[in-house]
């Protein structure tokens, strides 16, 4: 990767989009990072740009919190594309936005396309480079004189002590990118020990980013952070229907999650009411939730860990069965608080009860959950996904 060639197409970008743009504002910059606000009267939209570790190599990953059918369709559409440079996804994603919400098209338009062209050459100048040195380097048994400064050539184009200074400098800038995903100061809307457990695994994190292996990727790490600060900041989260932890406090990839307050009209509401009378303590049922080293491109795992739930659309094992968890129904735009609460739904709408783990053939474990969920997704790749009536929700 070569953060010089990053550098100038993100300060490019801010110089088009600068920070009292009318409509766009690229608020935060970094060499992981972008975050904009997209504002069309009294709203402001908030989009990230991540996965820029690997710059010019895959393309950016960009996603919001937001849940404007607008904003999220345009998500959608980017994530579908190809386009390794970040003038180049950005330039899709607003035209599809300003469409969508039938704006006029912004005049910076016809340099944000000059922008890309320049970029997009640059991107595939690096690739035919290092296709050629990959060729080079098979077809002789070890580097000549000629290849050696080839290969030192290209090294000093990827990486130098500017890249670095300017790695480091905007990795430490991390607590004024949250400021500008929040709109507030960094942790102040949120509990004590919460702001505690996101101390305690960004050392993991900067760790990760550092180079040491610590197992996961940056572009995951870097989105799970997001993910959990906003849960932590979250309205549902402090009015009580649900609470997410991490299961070992040094990891961001294993998750638990309890869920309290289903609809009140639901089954599973009256089930846990039940509960919490006879134990006399607030009863919950509580999640476990995985990620990959390839989150947001690819959805979590999510299976029940008790108690044993029956309906729901909670496989035997304990895996869940919605499209929403697989490959084909996921998508980088999705937040995981609205996965949680699109869970919650789901086992309301579909009359989940709390059962008799003792009447069950076996008890949840990982790998029944995962056995399961593997064979009704192949099922349902082949046959298609049910979808049911609006009454039956």
């Amino acid at each position: 990767m070569s953060f010089k060639k990053l550098k100038a197409e993100i300060s490019a970008l801010s110089a088009i989009f600068p920070a009292d743009h009318k409509r766009v504002r690229i608020v935060s910059s970094g060499y992981d990072e972008v975050i904009v606000h997209f504002v069309d009267g009294k709203k402001k939209f908030v989009l990230t740009c991540s996965g820029l570790d690997s710059y010019l190599e895959t393309p950016p990953i960009w996603f919001t919190d937001e849940e404007d059918v607008t904003i999220t369709t345009a998500m959608e559409e980017v994530s579908k594309q190809s386009l390794k440079t970040v003038s180049g996804a950005f330039q899709v994603l607003l035209s599809s936005i300003c469409k969508k919400r039938k704006l006029s098209t912004l005049p910076e338009f016809c340099q944000l396309e000059k922008l890309n062209s320049s970029s997009s050459a640059c991107a595939q100048a690096s690739s035919s480079a290092s296709a050629s040195h990959s060729a080079m380097s098979q077809s002789s048994e070890g580097p000549g004189e000629e290849e050696e400064g080839m290969e030192d050539e290209m090294d000093v184009d990827s990486y130098d002590d500017d890249d670095e200074d300017y790695g480091m400098e905007l990795f430490n800038n991390g607590a004024d990118r949250a400021e500008a995903v929040a709109g507030v100061d960094s942790g102040c809307d949120m509990d004590a020990g919460d702001r505690a457990v996101l101390e305690k695994v960004k050392k993991s994190t900067l760790t990760l980013s550092s180079g040491k292996s610590v197992g996961g990727s940056v572009q995951a790490s870097d989105r799970l952070m997001k993910e959990l600060r906003a849960i932590f900041r979250s309205d549902a989260v402090k009015d009580g229907v649900y609470s997410v932890s991490l299961t070992n406090e040094d990891s961001l990839y294993d998750w638990t999650v309890r869920l309290y307050k289903f609809d009140k009209d639901s089954k599973i509401h009256r089930d846990l009411e039940r509960m919490s009378e006879k134990t006399k303590k607030q009863e919950c049922i509580e999640l476990s939730i995985t990620y990959s080293d390839k989150f947001p491109v690819s959805p979590p795992f999510v299976r029940v860990i008790s108690p044993y739930i029956d309906g729901g659309f909670v496989l035997s094992g304990g895996a869940i069965c919605m499209e929403l968890l697989t490959n084909q129904g996921w998508s980088v735009a999705y937040s995981i608080e609205s996965l949680i609460l699109q869970i919650m739904v789901t086992m309301a709408k579909g009359n989940a009860r709390i059962g008799d783990s003792k009447s069950c053939s076996g008890s949840y474990s990982l790998h029944r959950a995962q056995s399961s969920f593997k064979m009704l997704s192949e099922t349902h790749q082949k046959n298609g996904w049910y979808t049911p009536p609006k009454n039956q929700g």
